[in-house]
């Protein structure tokens, strides 16, 4: 489907480590989601980058745009579908130039290269007396136009390179809106930071589709408001993804919720929140004109828990009026922030949200023990929620009487039983075709074979070795 931008916000100040933006999309017809659901979208890949790839490979000026139509048996599934297109337009949106090439690719370039030092110095970073050698080669998230620079003298067919290059993946966001909300039908709405890698000795790294949608909304200053105008023109293609992990809001608004989210991954619990918000609004309107007007509200509304970390509170606290003002209206029922850095750190808090759950852990356990409430955790995979794992083991065994190893099947019992929920950024794997394939050029109706951009070469032999995106 294609999306408009509605809207756009820079959440955090110019002097935060991360910028962050919320952008709001808005579409034509209604669009059936859930609070919990994300949305992808298909970012091309940085013009100067493209540009620098096919420089590289020595492509003519006058081959860029011209219309190719790719044939032969080698031709990886994802290029497969594209009938005829121009090589811009090809490396634009097809291939993924920002991956760390695989082993195999690199015995491939180091086949193509005619200076025998940069063919000795490759087969040694594939070998296994290499293996440290290659490991602190990949710890730097090096590209395939860094190799072609780093090693001037492969000479590889644009054929073979468009077999080993993996897809350009879309990258997923978590929609912060509920479709209950006005017009919550026809938008969504995200927040996301815009990356920029660091690697060891200072190397740099940009995201593929976050520094683009920062530059095509004009890279809009801090604000507490949004940015509304100018972006008439722009459409985007995106499409739903459902969770299929059922990382959604319970069906009975009587269960209570914990969610643990720092950063962005605060992401869905802002649509639980407008969700439940709406649930209210309904509600108390319903008790106003029935038989039940006497209730309190919150008699039909199970507690919410928002754990929630940044590091400092004035410069990069995500959605914090949003926050606050469901504390007040009592659609929140505890917000619990932890701050890692600055002078305004809480001393009694603790820096991380792991912290602030080992400091509630009673109160924790009595809702999980005699309320049932329900675990979300969002955010990085391999720091964060380890570390809220682990703290949530600790509470089950302080205050639940349970061994840890008991405490552990408990929490994986909760898991399958889809109590205890997470929604976690980790890398994905690709594997790629390889074999022999041929681009031949469409000029009206007539087809003829591009000898100088493709050659008859040897099967690439195989290497399971994955690699990551680096975006989501």
């Amino acid at each position: 489907m294609s999306a408009k931008i509605n809207s756009v916000q820079c959440l955090t100040s110019p002097d935060a480590l991360k910028r962050t933006l919320s952008i709001e999309f808005g579409f034509d017809d209604d669009v059936e989601y859930a609070p919990g659901d994300s949305f992808g979208i298909w970012a091309p890949n940085d013009e100067a980058l493209i540009r620098g790839v096919l420089a590289a490979l020595e492509v003519k000026d006058n081959d860029l745009t011209k219309y190719y139509k790719l044939e032969g048996e080698g031709i990886p599934s994802h290029l497969q579908p594209v009938q005829s297109a121009t090589l811009l337009d090809i490396f634009r949106y097809s291939v993924d130039l920002t991956s760390v090439p695989k082993k195999a690719n690199i015995r491939l370039y180091a086949d193509h290269a005619t200076d025998l030092s940069d063919k000795q110095k490759l087969m040694f970073l594939t070998s296994k007396q290499g293996t440290d050698l290659f490991n602190a080669f990949r710890a730097q998230g090096p590209t395939f136009l860094d190799i072609l620079h780093t090693f001037p003298s492969i000479k590889i067919p644009l054929a073979r390179v468009l077999e080993t290059l993996p897809p350009l993946q879309p990258r997923y966001y978590s929609i912060t809106n509920s479709p209950m909300a006005k017009n919550g039908h026809r938008r969504w709405a995200c927040a996301f930071n815009v990356i920029t890698y660091e690697f060891p000795e200072g190397v740099k790294r940009r995201g593929v589709c976050t520094p683009w949608l920062d530059q095509l909304s004009g890279k809009v200053p801090f604000d507490k408001k949004a940015v509304t105008t100018g972006f008439d023109h722009l459409r985007l293609p995106m499409f739903l993804k459902p969770n299929e992990t059922k990382f959604n809001l319970p069906v009975d608004t009587m269960k209570p919720v914990i969610m643990i989210g720092p950063g962005t991954g605060v992401a869905p619990f802002m649509g639980f929140l407008e969700h439940r918000a709406e649930q209210r609004k309904i509600k108390k309107r319903f008790m106003n004109i029935g038989t039940g007007s006497r209730q309190h509200l919150e008699d039909h509304f199970g507690e919410m828990w928002l754990f929630y970390g940044c590091r400092h509170r004035e410069k990069d606290w995500l959605f914090r009026e949003s926050m606050e003002q469901f504390k007040k209206e009592g659609v929140l029922t505890e917000l619990q922030v932890a701050v890692s850095r600055g002078e305004d750190v809480p001393t009694n808090n603790g820096k991380y949200v792991q912290d602030l759950i080992k400091k509630e852990s009673m109160r924790v356990w009595n809702l999980l023990d005699k309320k049932g409430a329900l675990i979300y955790v969002c955010g990085d995979a391999k720091g964060m929620a380890k570390s809220v794992h682990d703290e949530l083991i600790n509470v089950l065994v302080e205050h639940g009487g349970f061994e840890k190893t008991a405490a552990m099947l408990e929490l994986n019992k909760w898991a399958q039983e889809k109590r205890y929920l997470r929604d976690l950024l980790k890398d994905n794997s690709i594997s790629t075709a390889a074999n022999s394939s041929t681009m031949v050029e469409v000029t009206g109706h007539r087809e003829s074979n591009m000898d100088d951009l493709c050659e008859a070469e040897d099967e690439l032999d195989g290497d399971d070795d994955d690699h990551d995106i680096k975006d989501r």
